[in-house]
């Protein structure tokens, strides 16, 4: 375990370019922190990418994992505190809310006006799954706008 990375936004930036070898300038959208870990929003253009860091016992950070993607994410995260869902990405499509579905449990996340967002919450039950199994996000009519996988039929 290499926890090397200092909290700043050239080195966070710098460890994302090291593992995933994106030949361009990354942007650093948002961060959150979250109990022992790092949720990292950047964007390559038009995608957006999310990677994890899990802060060592020296107070530096330890890359864990990194993707691109198009515009949205989901995830699972393990942290010191349990388990939480995340869901982070571009906010084009003006979402104030999100609707996760985890297994049986669904969890509402509220989006703060913006270009980008991070949003999470705790899980109510530990789960196997490393993804939220769906997810349906409402701009601020209450109109549908996104969706992906889950319980459709209890979702309208």
């Amino acid at each position: 375990m290499n926890y090397n990375v200092e909290n700043n936004e050239a080195a966070i930036s710098q460890a994302i370019y090291e593992l995933t070898r994106i030949d361009q300038k990354i942007h650093i959208q948002q961060m959150k922190d979250m109990a022992n870990k790092k949720v990292v929003l950047f964007s390559l253009g038009s995608q957006t990418g999310l990677a994890m860091f899990e802060r060592g016992s020296n107070d530096k950070w330890m890359i864990e994992t990194a993707g691109l993607g198009n515009t949205f994410h989901l995830t699972v995260a393990d942290t010191s505190d349990g388990q939480y869902i995340v869901c982070a990405g571009d906010n084009a499509d003006h979402m104030s809310r999100i609707v996760a579905y985890v297994e049986e449990d669904s969890y509402e996340l509220d989006i703060e006006p913006g270009e980008y967002f991070i949003v999470s919450s705790p899980l109510q039950e530990k789960t196997e799954y490393d993804m939220p199994t769906g997810a349906i996000g409402y701009n601020d009519k209450n109109e549908e706008v996104f969706r992906t996988g889950g319980p459709a039929e209890t979702a309208r």
